[in-house]
């Protein structure tokens, strides 16, 4: 048998125009209120800069904040430091065995370092030749000590530019805040298997 839906309608359409009537009933009184006290408080809110939301992001969301907030530090940092060798620049690489890029940011001491131990690994394979020896590739252990030095040198130069600099320090304390939420979504997702 059918019923006509007359009445749930007429309950919409009166709860509507209830609204509209209770809202602007409080319009109105927002209205009558003296008009030099809406101006004065207008006039002292001030503008927020910036604000971080970190709540119910996803990885991926979260992994893309760090990229812009990574690229605001050592855009920073490269202009703000005292030695081009500390310079950091980012790049998009495939590794061996792999089809995905991964950003990896490196100071241009490290990628010197890097350039040299490939070229010294290319000259051992040139210098076997037909013998069956084997050159070593640079560890990456024998990569942190041969550079261990320039790495603290750099963190030396970093904290002091955090210090003298509220951008920088700002910027870092972003992307540390930024690092610590990746971490813990990790930590609370046992099936995460990204970097």
């Amino acid at each position: 048998m059918y019923k006509p839906m007359h009445k749930p309608l007429s309950f919409l359409g009166t709860s509507f125009l209830l609204m509209l009537v209770l809202a602007s009933m409080v319009y109105g009184q927002d209205a009558e209120q003296n008009p030099t006290d809406t101006q004065e408080s207008q006039a002292q809110a001030r503008p927020i800069e910036e604000i971080t939301v970190l709540g119910q992001q996803t990885t991926f969301q979260i992994r893309q904040q760090i990229e812009t907030a990574e690229t605001e530090v050592y855009a920073l940092f490269n202009e703000l430091n005292s030695n081009d060798e500390f310079d950091v620049s980012c790049t998009e690489e495939v590794f061996t065995g792999s089809l995905f890029k991964r950003r990896v940011c490196m100071a241009n001491y490290l990628r010197e370092a890097e350039r040299e131990a490939a070229g010294d690994y290319v000259s051992g394979v040139l210098a076997c030749g037909a013998l069956s020896c084997v050159p070593t590739l640079l560890t990456l252990e024998d990569a942190k000590h041969a550079t261990r030095e320039k790495a603290i040198a750099m963190e030396q130069e970093m904290l002091r530019i955090a210090q003298e600099n509220m951008r920088f320090a700002e910027a870092l304390i972003k992307l540390t805040r930024l690092v610590g939420q990746l971490e813990s979504n990790k930590r609370e997702n046992p099936l995460y298997f990204g970097r």
